[in-house]
């Protein structure tokens, strides 16, 4: 009996080959790179939130001053880019009412 237990021993050490440590490895990599993956997903998920105006409760007053930078951050881009366009639109009617005034003569 002692014999056949130190047998199956020599067998589970002698077939644990380095390849096969080699996959465990790699597996435990993948498993971190998801676990990091979903954290971060979980993350995003809960700025989305906020951003949308959702779960800010539980914010203390730094985040939602950070909150509110990045909203107010994110909205100036737009509201910059209507004021060119305004102007623009402005300056095309402005040159297209004087052409119609004032005809260019040949």
């Amino acid at each position: 009996m002692q014999r056949t237990t130190k047998t199956i021993e020599q067998y589970h050490r002698s077939s644990f080959t380095p390849q096969d440590e080699h996959v465990e490895c790699e597996t435990q990599s993948w498993y971190q790179e998801v676990s990091k993956l979903k954290a971060k997903y979980d993350s995003l998920q809960r700025t989305q939130r906020h951003l949308l105006g959702e779960d800010v409760g539980p914010l203390n007053i730094k985040e939602l001053q950070n909150l509110e930078k990045q909203l107010e951050g994110s909205s100036a881009q737009p509201r910059q880019r209507k004021m060119c366009l305004r102007m623009f639109v402005s300056t095309l009617t402005m040159r297209t009412s004087s052409r119609l005034r004032f005809p260019k003569v040949n």
